[in-house]
């Protein structure tokens, strides 16, 4: 998996994309545990509105918990497969990320957040970067983020670029189309020698001048109203972030009782 790259103006720091990896890992485990696989009842519960072949048990599965770690962790699988909450229908993948952003810590809802949109770029505020700072420098001390896969040059970067935004991006995330769009001097619908020449124009320019003429348009696009998932803000830190929020404690709360007319009862 891709790595992940922490941008400010002056500086870049980059984690291993294995922690990206690892972050849908946890969020795995924390989602079995919210099914309670471990439980005849946690599994038959689950069976009512999960596939079947989240439960298709091979050789080395010792049970169903397992069974269902090991098809989760099988991004094909998960990521086409739908389970109906109310009225409506939610890519599996996406609650198992959404129950890791509520449940986890902090620094395991960093890594399910990194999983899920470091592709899209991910957006912090100057006046959260310490904040941050802080949540990776727990981590490390927790062993939540492992040693020797860069958190502490992220750390580093951040302490030497104060008072800078971070854009934190993949390291196959195209930054120049991000920056283009958000500025509206491109669109998706620009393509072809169009999008070439506007993009080697952009290029041209030095990195610090892109940085500060697409800055303030990439947060204003991921604003309250507008791409939230897409901050991590200490306000919305742990919301669950994808499609309509929903986790897996959506799916295992009974439903509601239907209301009754006054005088019916």
């Amino acid at each position: 998996m891709s790595g992940v790259i922490f941008t400010t103006r002056n500086r870049t720091s980059s984690v291993h994309g294995s922690e990206r990896a690892y972050g849908l890992h946890l969020a795995i485990k924390l989602t079995v545990a919210v099914l309670d696989l471990d439980s005849r009842e946690g599994v038959q519960r689950a069976r009512e509105f999960l596939p079947v072949e989240a439960f298709m048990q091979f050789p080395g599965d010792t049970g169903p918990a397992a069974a269902f770690k090991r098809w989760a962790s099988a991004g094909s699988f998960i990521d086409d497969s739908y389970l109906t909450i109310g009225d409506t229908q939610e890519p599996i993948g996406e609650v198992v990320l959404n129950t890791g952003i509520a449940v986890g810590s902090d620094a395991v809802a960093l890594l399910t957040r990194l999983h899920g949109s470091a592709e899209d770029g991910l957006y912090v505020a100057a006046a959260d970067q310490q904040w941050l700072a802080h949540i990776i420098t727990e981590g490390r001390r927790a062993n939540i983020l492992r040693q020797g896969k860069g958190w502490e040059s992220v750390v580093a970067h951040l302490s030497e670029d104060p008072g800078s935004d971070v854009l934190i991006t993949s390291s196959h995330t195209d930054v120049p189309r991000i920056q283009l769009r958000a500025t509206g001097a491109a669109h998706e619908e620009t393509t072809g020698d169009e999008w070439d020449r506007i993009t080697d124009e952009w290029k041209a320019r030095p990195e610090t001048e892109r940085w500060d003429q697409s800055i303030d348009a990439i947060r204003n696009e991921r604003n309250p109203d507008g791409r939230w998932w897409l901050t991590l803000a200490p306000d919305t830190f742990h919301k669950p972030a994808y499609r309509k929020g929903l986790s897996m404690f959506d799916a295992v709360l009974p439903a509601p009782e239907p209301a009754t007319a006054p005088g019916l009862r």
